[in-house]
């Protein structure tokens, strides 16, 4: 985390991008430009910046991305606005509860349901006997095992 508490800025690598970087970055009000793609490994900061209400750091291409690190580095107002934002929206990210207690929830609900220890599959049914071809007779079968 030292080196973030030194940027001006972060840029987020491209088509992998942060998880714990992008979170120590914002932990220090560090803006953190970002650029997602196709797959959810590029996509991390992304949803981050969503919970900040921070499209002003998302990049639409590679030229935008570009032009908005020169933004952060040349608008001095710019900058100072989205290191406020961050700080004043930060605790969106940090203390947001929700998961763990969806997660709660369904570990209650899963251990608290009653066991159902014994039960067949619904719609399994034994073969029945006729239906065996007579030259192979039962013994080759699972009833003929199970009897």
């Amino acid at each position: 985390m030292g080196l973030f508490a030194i940027s001006h800025h972060t840029i987020d690598t491209i088509d992998w991008n942060g998880g714990n970087s992008s979170m120590q970055s914002f932990s220090l009000d560090c803006p953190v430009v970002t650029l997602p793609t196709a797959f959810m490994r590029g996509r991390h900061t992304v949803s981050m910046l969503d919970v900040l209400e921070l499209p002003e750091l998302i990049a639409k291409d590679v030229d935008d991305y570009v032009a908005i690190s020169c933004r952060l580095l040349s608008d001095q107002s710019f900058y100072q606005q989205m290191r406020s934002l961050i700080s004043e929206r930060k605790a969106r990210l940090f203390q947001d509860k929700s998961v763990a207690q969806a997660f709660q929830v369904a570990v209650e609900s899963i251990c608290r349901k009653k066991q159902e220890v014994g039960q067949k599959p619904s719609g399994i049914r034994p073969l029945p006997l006729s239906t065996i071809n007579p030259r192979i007779g039962i013994a080759g079968t699972d009833q003929a095992m199970a009897a």
